[in-house]
């Protein structure tokens, strides 16, 4: 079991980690939004699309923080 002194620390580096990706992945969506589309693709797919990102982006990282925070039995 780690010590519980370095246990705050990791948390608040994975959870800065994760705001860090999250500010990122918001700020830049074209590329991964392109990418989900086919090559064809019309404007309102495309802005349908981006309104999808960056609840999702949000909700897996959030999801990621909730379980990395849990308790586990060894």
């Amino acid at each position: 079991m780690p010590p519980r002194g370095l246990l705050v620390p990791a948390r608040f580096l994975a959870l800065t980690a994760h705001l860090v990706l999250l500010v990122l992945l918001v700020g830049d969506t074209d590329s991964p939004v392109r990418a989900s589309l086919p090559p064809d693709f019309s404007a309102e797919e495309y802005a349908r699309a981006q309104r999808c990102v960056p609840p999702a982006v949000t909700e897996a990282l959030l999801l990621v923080s909730i379980l990395g925070c849990r308790r586990r039995a060894l």
